[in-house]
């Protein structure tokens, strides 16, 4: 006569199933979310290897306002023929926090709006509306106008999202998504959603990663509360890493200040 398992013994196999999960479902998660970080690392690649291409064949560095537009021909280092940005070009694979959040940027490109959360430093790099105080310049850069002597790291590119309140004249839909300096107390157009590091193509050329060493909540996308960037050093810090613009670079002979707040990996 077969022996029949007891409702005792069933529950406790069912117990040790859900200790199981418990157990592997955080590293599988943690698995997941690696691999699209890994993911925007390599989309970050050829971020900077179409701006070295670009550089090469145009000598200067794309314009931050319209380099998605296809006129600009930068567009065509990533999908030549095309008319729009494709949206695998233009999001970072574990940006859906961000969608949840309702801060993907918007790109307008004739009568379509592309989503984006991958975004430009306005500030090395050429840029046809750079804004001071007096208004907005224009503000053409070639490789070798760069002073700053930390290029690895100064970041080109970056995980992104949009954050109101519009600053310097900006206009939504965004023609593009250009970073801009944050307040004290927020992380502005940073995006920290990869385990509270923003991933970023280099000056120097090579993709790592910004580490913030603050506490964040809403998965790298806002200050904890209580939190802010390291008083006392504004307006300098929270340009970290975007440098300084290259007319301001003699002013750091010896390198733009480091900011307590981040790491570079």
């Amino acid at each position: 006569m077969k022996r029949k398992f007891t409702l005792i013994e069933l529950l406790v196999v069912v117990a040790i199933i859900f200790i199981l999960m418990g157990l592997f479902f955080p590293a599988l998660q943690k698995g997941r979310e690696k691999a699209k970080q890994t993911a925007c690392m390599n989309l970050l690649r050829q971020y900077a290897l179409a701006t070295e291409y670009y550089t090469h064949d145009w000598e200067y560095y794309p314009d931050a306002q319209r380099y998605l537009l296809p006129e600009t021909c930068f567009l065509s280092y990533f999908a030549k023929g095309k008319e729009t940005v494709p949206e695998d070009i233009v999001r970072c694979p574990g940006d859906f926090r961000t969608e949840e959040y309702g801060r993907l940027g918007e790109c307008k490109q004739g009568n379509v709006i592309v989503k984006v959360s991958v975004g430009v430093n306005g500030n090395n790099i050429s840029d046809s509306l750079s804004w001071r105080r007096f208004g907005p310049v224009e503000q053409w850069i070639r490789p070798r106008d760069l002073k700053n002597a930390q290029p690895s790291e100064i970041c080109l590119w970056l995980d992104y999202q949009f954050q109101l309140p519009f600053v310097n004249g900006e206009n939504n839909p965004l023609t593009a998504p250009v970073a801009k300096m944050a307040t004290v107390g927020s992380l502005g157009r940073y995006a920290f959603r990869h385990f509270n590091s923003m991933n970023s193509s280099f000056l120097d050329g090579h993709v790592g990663k910004v580490k913030l060493l603050k506490s964040t909540i809403n998965y790298g996308h806002d200050f904890a509360t209580g939190t802010s960037w390291t008083a006392g050093q504004l307006p300098s810090h929270v340009r970290i890493p975007f440098g300084a613009r290259p007319a301001n670079a003699t002013m750091f002979p010896n390198g733009f200040p480091k900011s307590p707040d981040v790491s570079f990996e």
